[in-house]
Order: C-alpha cells, then sequence, then structure tokens
C-alpha cells in the first residue's frame, strides 16, 4: 500500500513545475493507479524497466522510459514507473568512460515529468557527445521533458508510430477547502515567513500565488525553449513559432517541422559509418 511519505511524493511532484504530456498526467500522477501498475495491471512505460544498458558492438543502450523524476529515485522509479536523472547521468558517464562504446542511444518511451534535474541530465547528454555520438531513438513517445532530453542528441531518430514534442510547462493546485469544509476539517497553521504557507491545497490560490507560480513556470519555459535551440542548432523563434506550441505531433509532422532528424523503426535502419544499402534507403524513403 502507499504510506503517507508516498502521497507526499505524489503531493510534492504535482504541485512543482512539470514538463509532462498533459493528457498523460493525471491517470500517471494517480496513487491508485501507481498500485495497479505495481500489480502489472497497466501496459506500455509502466510495466517497462525504468533504466538498463547493454553493450552490442560498441553501441550502449540507456533507457528513459516512464515518468522522469528529478533527482535520487523516488516513488515512480521504484515502481518501475519512472527514472530518475542522477541514474541516468551515472550511466552517460559510465559509457562516456567505455573505451568499447562508440555510440550511446537513449531510448525514449516517456511523456516527460518533474523538471528538477532535468537541465542538469541535458548538461550530462551534451557532455558524452563531446566523447561519443549520442542518438536518440524515441520508440514511442519523448514528450516535454523527455523532448528537452532527446533534443540534446547528435542525432533524432523517432520510430513511425512514435509521440513527440509538448514543449511546454505547468503547474496545478488543487483547492480541497470545500471537501474538506464538508467533511467538518479545518486545518490550524502555525508559521514564519510572509508566504510560508502559499499554494496550500486547503485554500483557493491568492492572486499573489498565482502571480508567482505564473513567473516560476515562465521561467522554466524559457529554459526549455533556449535548451531545445540550442540543441537543435535553431533560432529560439523557430521553436516557438514552429514546434508545437506545447502539443505534441506524430512523426511525420515533427520531422517536417524539424524536432527529428529520421523516422525509422530502430536505429540500425539509420547507418553512423557507412553508406546506407538501398534497402535501408528504401525503408527511410517510405517515412522521410
Amino acid at each position: 500500500m502507499l504510506n503517507l511519505n508516498h502521497v507526499h511524493q505524489i503531493a510534492k511532484f504535482r504541485s512543482s513545475p512539470l514538463a509532462i504530456a498533459a493528457g498523460h498526467a493525471h491517470g500517471m500522477l494517480d496513487p491508485e493507479l501507481a498500485l495497479l501498475a505495481r500489480a502489472g495491471s497497466m501496459r506500455g512505460a509502466a510495466r517497462a524497466p525504468a533504466r538498463s544498458t547493454s553493450n552490442r558492438s560498441g553501441r550502449v543502450t540507456v533507457k528513459l522510459h516512464g515518468i522522469a523524476e528529478g533527482g535520487y529515485p523516488g516513488l515512480y522509479s521504484m515502481l518501475g514507473m519512472g527514472f530518475a536523472t542522477t541514474s541516468i547521468e551515472r550511466e552517460l558517464a559510465l559509457a562516456a568512460m567505455d573505451d568499447r562504446c562508440d555510440e550511446i542511444v537513449l531510448s525514449f518511451n516517456t511523456p516527460g515529468g518533474s523538471v528538477e534535474g532535468i537541465p542538469e541530465l541535458a548538461s550530462a547528454i551534451r557532455a558524452a557527445a563531446r566523447t561519443k555520438v549520442v542518438t536518440a531513438m524515441i520508440e514511442y513517445q519523448a514528450c516535454s521533458a523527455g523532448y528537452w532530453l532527446a533534443s540534446q542528441a547528435d542525432r533524432v531518430i523517432c520510430s513511425p508510430s512514435a509521440e513527440v514534442g509538448s514543449i511546454g510547462v505547468y503547474s496545478a493546485h488543487q483547492d480541497v477547502s470545500g471537501a474538506m469544509a464538508k467533511a467538518g476539517v479545518k486545518n490550524t497553521y502555525v508559521s514564519a515567513g510572509r508566504y510560508k504557507t502559499e499554494g496550500r491545497p486547503d485554500a483557493p490560490l491568492s492572486k499573489d500565488a498565482t502571480a508567482w507560480l505564473q513567473a516560476s513556470v515562465d521561467r522554466v519555459y524559457d529554459q526549455f525553449v533556449g535548451a531545445v535551440a540550442y540543441g537543435r542548432n535553431v533560432p529560439r523563434a523557430e521553436v516557438l513559432k514552429n514546434y508545437g506550441q506545447g502539443r505534441s505531433m506524430n512523426a511525420t509532422a515533427a520531422k517536417k517541422a524539424g524536432l527529428v532528424d529520421y523516422i525509422a523503426a530502430s536505429v540500425d535502419a539509420v547507418s553512423l559509418t557507412r553508406d546506407l544499402s538501398q534497402k535501408q534507403i528504401a525503408a527511410l524513403q517510405r517515412w522521410n
């Protein structure tokens, strides 16, 4: 069962600025669904290993599957529903030091998650790219914080059915004061510091708190757009205008807009060091 600490983790996750596809957030951040996922009742990213590496012909694969969690492994990582940014940083560092490794493949199947730790992991990806070829392979989904990370790779490949983009940030405040009043529950706070209890869930969000929260979201969004522009080597205005404005895209639209370089079912379909075979060229031309 989820204990009080787990519930607090979920509440903190919800109230922090999020870079996650909006259509995926509510279900994946629900404690009851988290328990179902732990029992194996959900498919896709929730059942996949959060991360792993393998070495094959000079290639190391690092999996970024499920919800992104900043810092050390938290609830979603422990339930097999996500990955911790610090864990991925360690795997990147090991791959970068591996003389047998020529290419690091980042395997994505993530709707995004918390923005905590994402700028640092993006920097780690760029650092790894100084010594290795870094390829982002979007298996099914790289949205929001997931795309923030994928865009830092040397090349971005997505599968024909992939969902890409959702470049945006939001935060949510849940006002449960009405429900608590009906239940006859009233909290009393003893605090120091004018804004210490700002944003608490048992009261409506004040105008000042809303403005502060909006400013926080805007700062993260500005950082997000700048990182994507840098990674994709395009002007910021290009990202703001043509990269979806918070919407996700299918593979064809993402390729046309410049979010990805290739559409292919696997990394092997796009050659790094030799000319493509006629069969590979024909396969790529169907999508590109």
